[in-house]
Formats: structure tokens, C-alpha cells, sequence
């Protein structure tokens, strides 16, 4: 939350002509409501599972039919943002790694406490965290899910660079 994933999304698709798709919008558009909504109504586990679901129909729409393994697949079809929870259920992680390329955007806490401090209200799992909170509740998560994320093909911990950059650490790792 507040690394980036759907600015850089979004700047990727722009400069490589490859769709961005944010997997939780695709999920609220199948579910007809928004993600906090479906959690209230239907439950964390329901979410999980549509999210995998969602995850594999998105890498089956971006395939073509020689893409049978990881080296035939690149260049990738889609940039695909995920939320932050995704990697860490199921095998999902594992499952990104085998079909596509994964990067972890990961700034420093304060980087991410100052991006999300103006934003609490309108994020659900912020909601109710004030401004003394935020450190420790973003702190906690990471501590929760640094080995999910470690897993990634590559860790960009300075998200401050130019989009040529980027695509340049991507073609290089």
C-alpha cells in the first residue's frame, strides 16, 4: 500500500504499449462492488480465491499459444498490479514468479508513511489508524510479508527514478 504498484503501472504500460490491469479493479468489476465490500460480504477467503482466479484469467487473456514456459513468455504481455495481501496467499508468489516477472517496489517506511498519512480515510485498512499509528501498522505488515515479497525477480527500493531506468533494471535482471 502506497509503494507505487499502479503508478508505475501505469507509466510502464505507457512507455512498453502493454495494457495495465489492476487486479483488484478487475475483481471489483466481477463482483459488482468494491473490494472493502467484498470482504465485508462474502469474506476474506472468497476474495483470496476470486483473487487467484482473477490472477490465472488474466495471464490466460495476455498468452499466446506458444507461451508455454517463462523464457517464451517474455516479453510479457500485460504489467499486472496486484495488491499488496496477493503474493502472500496460496502459492501465489510462486505462481507469479513461474508466469511472468515480479518486482517488489519496496521505499522506505517513511517514504510510505508520508505517502499514505494524507490518505488514511480513503483506504479501508487505514481507516482507523492515526498518524502516530501509521509507522507501526506499516512496520508490522512488511515484518509479515518480507518473505513473500522477497521472493521477487527484482527488489526496486528507490522508486524515485525515471521510467527509462526502470525498464532498463527490468531488461538487466
Amino acid at each position: 500500500m502506497g509503494s507505487g504498484k499502479s503508478w508505475w503501472g501505469r507509466r510502464l504500460g505507457e512507455h512498453t504499449g502493454l495494457p495495465f490491469i489492476d487486479l483488484d479493479s478487475e475483481i471489483e468489476i466481477i463482483e459488482s462492488m468494491d473490494i472493502p465490500a467484498v470482504f465485508r460480504e462474502k469474506g476474506e477467503a472468497h476474495f483470496r480465491e476470486r483473487e487467484r482466479e482473477v490472477l490465472e484469467s488474466i495471464a490466460a487473456r495476455h498468452q499466446t499459444p506458444d507461451d508455454g514456459d517463462r523464457e517464451s513468455a517474455l516479453p510479457w504481455k500485460a504489467i499486472v498490479a496486484t495488491g499488496g495481501g496477493a503474493p502472500c496467499f496460496s502459492d501465489n508468489m510462486d505462481w507469479m514468479n513461474a508466469h511472468g516477472f515480479t518486482v517488489w517496489l519496496n521505499p522506505t517506511v517513511e517514504v510510505l508513511c508520508k505517502r499514505l498519512e494524507k490518505e488514511t480515510a480513503g483506504r479501508p485498512l487505514l481507516k482507523d489508524v492515526d498518524k502516530d499509528g501509521l509507522e507501526d501498522m506499516i512496520r508490522l505488515r512488511l515484518a509479515q510479508r518480507v518473505s513473500f515479497y522477497g521472493k521477487a525477480d527484482l527488489i526496486l527500493e528507490e522508486t524515485d527514478i525515471p521510467v527509462r531506468e526502470f525498464l532498463k533494471m527490468i531488461a538487466y535482471a
